[in-house]
């Protein structure tokens, strides 16, 4: 999250060109006092489903500076990844998946040079 700099950012959209590869969204969704809620993805947009892809819903916890993933998907939280009976074990390992999913997309994109500094509020 020190990539993108969510806790700088006010609610609204944002891109980011980068040095290669495709352009970058931010959307602040949601600020409050302890938290920053935010969409990433690319500006791609899946076939099949009409929504952004990849995509991660982020909570930047401002205090810890800590980003957990909440969803990877438009309509993908966990109850409908899992379904509702889903046990801790599966529910865990998930979350750890989607997290990872989040690290290694984070690493990727600083290194196609995307970065907080490269981020341009969109219109609308």
């Amino acid at each position: 999250t020190r990539l993108l700099g969510p806790q700088h950012l006010r609610i609204g959209r944002y891109r980011s060109v980068g040095n290669l590869g495709f352009p970058l969204l931010l959307e602040v969704v949601e600020r409050a006092p302890f938290t920053v809620e935010f969409k990433l993805s690319y500006a791609l947009v899946d076939a099949v489903t009409g929504q952004p892809d990849p995509s991660a819903h982020v909570r930047f916890y401002l205090d810890a500076k800590v980003a957990e993933v909440t969803a990877c998907h438009r309509g993908s939280r966990i109850e409908h990844a899992l379904g509702r009976d889903a046990n801790v074990a599966e529910v865990l390992a998930h979350r750890l998946r989607m997290n990872a999913f989040l690290g290694k997309w984070l690493s990727y994109l600083e290194d196609c040079g995307h970065s907080r500094f490269g981020l341009h509020a969109e219109a609308g």
